[in-house]
């Protein structure tokens, strides 16, 4: 039977209290007994980081104890030299588990972190660099500067960097700070302008310079669109890429070149891939407010998610440049086409989008009305795609103003991901957490906590903590 560490916390102080002599040779090795006891039934017993991370914190103040008031015993010295352990650790190993420790127990009470802990065991690296920039746009957006700051450095990527360099650049320019905004985007363009220029490199540098000129730095946005055009010359033909000319023509119609704009689009539409990213082409005319020529490329793509896809992406842009009517006939298109697949997981994935975009109209109860629609869809699904829908769900719930049934749907989604086959699916679901509950799904209960530390527990054993320190 396992010894429960809480019943151990106390013997040091029993041991204290009757005394063990004068001599601190006495005193110190009774007190390091007991620590020590305590620090192995922590390990055997503690069923979380939580609960561990109090054990250790009571065990640490003992060995302190030992250091600095027995600091002439035989014990204090051969803990300062490395001789003497604690739970098969040395001083400095035993010191540095607390960071570790307060991390673990921080991602058994926070989605975000928790999504950090199971990013970091990821084997593919475009999608571990993946979840470390949608952690750090969560911390951005929650005011969390130093910890997203800090993730820069955990990515060899380049488009990776620069995406945490835009979202640390918006957050301090929200908070007036225009100029570390600018020196954060300057980052941005010295983190992309050292690559081969490739298709993501194009893209990237094109994205953050649309990030600079919505944040008012016209400079640097010039001089990463031009990192942009480093791709490909503007009249390549045949070797032209749609999508990035697609999106090069937004950032003129932003920067005022309308007519740029319009004449990037065209030869985007004539160049010889075009039939191969109808999606692109049909956003950038959405994007110039041409919802009909839009509606037209979409038309003759083949049925399916693909196409209804498209339609409520198109809505989408229709709706963020204030081209409400086309928007409206836009999502028609696109609920008609979501209702009519088959396949649970993308109707109910693109419901639950389509809710997101009748709340942003101002449409509330047809968003809830969606949500109820997609549940039945998304509930047959397999615990990890059934997880990050009902996360999604949440999400849209919680900005739709009904907060009961968000929260209630976290500890569905949670409770899914303690099944889910693929950790990087729960990654994924556990980011739409952190942001449902930042737009309202409120605190997790005590079935979500539950569920959380499940998880961060399967992704990092607690043997596997004491096993690369000391054993």
């Amino acid at each position: 039977m396992k010894t429960s560490w809480l019943a151990v916390i106390g013997l040091s102080a029993v041991l204290l209290l009757a005394g063990c002599g004068e001599d601190p040779n006495e005193r110190a090795n009774a007190l390091y007994v007991a620590a020590d006891r305590q620090a192995q039934a922590m390990r055997e017993g503690a069923k979380g980081y939580t609960e561990a991370l109090e054990a250790y914190r009571a065990v640490r103040k003992d060995i302190e104890r030992i250091i600095s008031k027995y600091d002439t015993s035989e014990l204090a010295v051969r803990l300062v030299s490395g001789e003497a352990r604690v739970a098969g650790m040395t001083l400095i190993e035993f010191r540095a588990l607390e960071a570790a420790l307060e991390a673990l127990a921080g991602a058994e009470q926070d989605p975000i972190e928790a999504a950090l802990v199971l990013g970091d065991t990821l084997d593919e690296e475009y999608v571990r660099d993946s979840v470390i920039t949608g952690v750090a746009r969560a911390y951005a957006q929650s005011g969390r500067l130093e910890q997203a700051g800090a993730l820069i450095e955990r990515s060899r990527d380049a488009t990776t960097r620069a995406g945490i360099y835009q979202a640390l650049a918006k957050a301090y320019q929200d908070a007036g700070q225009a100029r570390v905004a600018g020196e954060l985007l300057e980052q941005a363009h010295a983190s992309l302008l050292g690559q081969t220029p490739d298709r993501w490199r194009g893209l990237s540098s094109v994205r953050a310079a649309q990030t600079a000129l919505e944040l008012g730095h016209k400079e640097v946005a010039e001089r990463l669109y031009a990192l942009s055009l480093a791709q490909h010359d503007s009249s390549a033909g045949a070797d032209a890429d749609v999508g990035l000319l697609v999106v090069q023509s937004e950032f003129l119609l932003a920067s005022g070149e309308r007519e740029r704009a319009l004449e990037l689009l065209a030869q985007a539409s004539d160049a010889p891939g075009a039939r191969r990213s109808l999606r692109e082409l049909a956003l950038g005319y959405a994007v110039h407010g041409q919802g009909e020529r839009a509606l037209e490329i979409i038309d003759s793509m083949p049925e399916g998610y693909e196409r209804a896809m498209a339609l409520l992406d198109a809505a989408e842009r229709l709706e963020a440049r204030e081209h409400h009517t086309q928007a409206g006939e836009m999502r028609r298109h696109a609920l008609e086409a979501s209702r009519g697949l088959d396949d649970p997981f993308w109707k109910g994935f693109l419901l639950v989008r389509l809710a997101g975009q009748y709340t942003q109209a101002g449409q509330s109860a047809q968003a809830r009305e969606l949500i109820d629609e997609a549940l039945p869809w998304v509930r047959v699904l397999e615990a990890g795609s059934r997880g990050i829908h009902l996360a999604g769900a949440a999400r849209e719930l919680a900005l739709a103003e009904a907060p009961a049934e968000a929260r209630a749907l976290v500890s569905e989604a949670l409770e899914s991901l303690r099944h889910a086959e693929h950790r990087r699916t729960a990654a994924y679901a556990l980011l739409a957490i952190g942001r449902a509950q930042a737009d309202g799904a409120g605190t997790l209960d005590a079935r979500a906590r539950e569920a959380l530390a499940a998880l961060v527990i399967e992704a990092q054993p607690m043997h596997g903590l004491w096993h690369s320190r000391g054993h």
